[in-house]
């Protein structure tokens, strides 16, 4: 049976169960996972060198997010390499500095209730919306690739 989905202020919401709920899990786990998919997405060219950000809940209350710290190659993302900060990106724990991002990572999961953010600066997601908007001839024009 399929749970029914809420409605709130007039937007089609996931079911309460599913975004409210959160594993319990380690902000050490929540690193090694993010470390491991950070060099996947490298390989597979959805990252390129320091671009791009990875972060997931590791609590909601109060929020606290495991996010990449700046600057980092994502082809060789460690567990080391991610820091903790809180609602207003204030460190926790780890070393370096959350990007200048790291507001948008924050604005997702408390807009969305996400439980993670993926964010891959990705060389296909900017071509692809170009290429298939109505005046994409216009938009490519003096541009030099």
């Amino acid at each position: 049976m399929k749970k029914k989905m809420s409605t709130r202020e007039g937007k089609l919401r996931r079911p309460e169960t599913a975004s409210r709920k959160l594993r319990p899990a380690s902000f050490s786990k929540f690193a090694e996972e993010l470390a491991e998919m950070g060099r996947s997405f490298y390989s597979r060219g959805w990252v390129l060198g320091t671009s791009g950000n990875f972060s997931a809940v590791v609590s909601r209350d109060p929020l606290r997010l495991a996010i990449t710290s700046t600057g980092l190659d994502k082809g060789n993302l460690a567990p080391g390499h991610f820091i903790e900060m809180d609602a207003d990106s204030k460190i926790i724990r780890g070393k370096g500095r959350p990007s200048a991002e790291a507001l948008l990572h924050l604005a997702i999961v408390r807009g969305r209730e996400a439980a993670a953010v993926l964010h891959t600066h990705s060389v296909w997601s900017t071509v692809l919306p170009v290429l298939t908007h109505p005046k994409a001839e216009s938009l490519w024009k003096g541009t030099r690739c």
